[in-house]
């Protein structure tokens, strides 16, 4: 079985706000292990990290504006991917 990309996030996971300007927010109410990558429209990697329990604050002030994608990686094997817009 291959792993899915579930467009939806959990209730457990919040990212806000959208749209954002300068920095946004990835709140993670879970002990989970979970890392991230964030792309640009074109597919670039323009960032990544890991998440700990709690509001993580994810800095995008030298991002140009547009819309990002942000994949979130569980450690029990989900994947989620979350349209984030830098304005």
């Amino acid at each position: 079985e291959g792993s899915s990309v579930d467009p939806v996030l959990p209730s457990y996971i919040s990212i806000a706000p959208n749209p954002a300007q300068n920095e946004f927010q990835i709140d993670l109410a879970t002990d989970i292990t979970t890392t991230y990558t964030v792309f640009n429209a074109t597919g670039a990697q323009v960032g990544q990290g890991s998440l700990r329990r709690g509001k993580n604050t994810i800095n995008a002030v030298s991002w140009p504006s547009g819309l990002y994608y942000i994949q979130l990686r569980m450690g029990d094997g989900q994947n989620f991917v979350h349209k984030q817009i830098i304005e």
